[in-house]
């Protein structure tokens, strides 16, 4: 990657949709094909709603692919046609993955750096907005998940002591962050929760707050998604949804 970046810049990391490399716990319930096809609608979902961002939060947002792998054959043409920019996570664990994307956007212009994953297809501009809104005050911004980790981190410098001695893919991943904050003497701010799409009784839980609310009151977020559910209850994969709202 190379070109400088907005003082606001998100950051999506993302591994190429192949089979057996993303979403294996899904994969248990709706094998693989399926499994990879959902995955593949929560990057089209998630590049849609940050195309979005700039007009939602009324500045200017660099958006950048942090992406696992080789990026010429990857399923990735929907970031590409949106103009994120591309970087690579490069070797090593997640900490390190992270910390090596962090500096890369700080040291680009980046002032205020947000980052995804590709595992919450129903966040909103809200959440966005909110986590910046934290950060002019606090130094990290922190959006928890029910499963004990994240789905988004803020940051206004390049505080990557965040991402040491942190057991990642467990449900300790929150309260480390947290405490390896409060040991760097940083001031983190929570955000609300949200929650990740990793297992069959995620999905169903998707499923829910996609049609008995978001379809309503938010209709533009994560179109593929709900396309993809309303394919699986054809399908018989998922009971069709009583309609409460006639």
């Amino acid at each position: 990657m190379s070109g400088q970046l907005h003082a606001v810049t998100v950051a999506v990391f993302a591994k190429a949709p192949r089979q057996g490399r993303v979403k294996t716990r899904l994969a248990a319930d709706l094998g693989d094909e399926r499994a990879v096809a959902a995955y593949e609608c929560f990057l089209a979902d998630i590049a849609s709603m940050l195309s979005t961002l700039e007009s939602e939060l009324g500045c200017a947002v660099s958006t950048v692919l942090a992406y696992a792998g080789e990026p010429e054959h990857d399923g990735f043409d929907v970031f590409r046609d949106a103009g994120f920019a591309f970087m690579a996570q490069g070797e090593g664990d997640l900490g390190a993955r992270l910390t090596r994307v962090t500096n890369g956007c700080f040291e680009r212009g980046a002032e205020r750096l947000l980052i995804i994953g590709t595992d919450s297809p129903t966040l909103g501009p809200q959440h966005f907005r909110q986590a910046l809104d934290c950060l002019e005050r606090s130094d990290v911004a922190l959006g928890p998940s029910f499963d004990g980790g994240y789905y988004l981190i803020g940051l206004r410098e390049a505080h990557t002591a965040v991402f040491e001695q942190i057991d990642w893919s467990t449900g300790r991943v929150f309260g480390q962050t947290v405490r390896r904050c409060r040991e760097s003497s940083l001031l983190c701010e929570a955000l609300e929760f949200w929650y990740d799409v990793d297992t069959f009784d995620d999905l169903k839980l998707l499923q829910t707050h996609l049609f008995d609310y978001l379809r309503y009151r938010k209709p533009t977020i994560a179109n593929r998604t709900a396309e993809f559910i309303e394919k699986l209850v054809k399908e018989g994969i998922f009971r069709r949804r009583p309609d409460n709202h006639d």
